[in-house]
């Protein structure tokens, strides 16, 4: 999985998505992901790739459980194994945030 790929299953749900923030004001539904860390791994003393973990946060006016279940969807359906790792209100903002975390590995590119 790349990044892009990600981006490709987001935007499958209908909802408007980007990487980190939008550049203009967009209403909800909508979605953010962001790369929050990589983590080298190696074997047989080479580097052989990447562990990404990545943050993808559902904003809604309130609390939405479809939209929740249609985005769940599509990580189910690539294969992402992902937790739930916070949700609410964002009150200066008057939306609701629920807050996605998973890990993806990608290879090292070959020497």
């Amino acid at each position: 999985m790349t990044l892009e790929n990600l981006y490709d299953a987001i935007k499958s749900v209908g909802f408007p998505a980007a990487y980190s923030s939008f550049k203009k004001k967009t209403e909800p539904p909508f979605v953010t992901y962001l790369d929050n860390s990589r983590t080298p791994t190696a074997a047989d003393g080479k580097a052989a790739g990447w562990v990404h973990r990545i943050r993808v946060e559902l904003y809604t006016r309130a609390k939405n459980l479809t939209a929740e279940a249609k985005l769940e969807a599509v990580f189910d359906a690539i294969g992402i194994l992902y937790e739930v790792a916070d949700e609410g209100e964002i009150d200066a903002e008057s939306v609701y945030r629920v807050g996605y975390e998973f890990d993806f590995f990608t290879a090292a590119e070959p020497a």
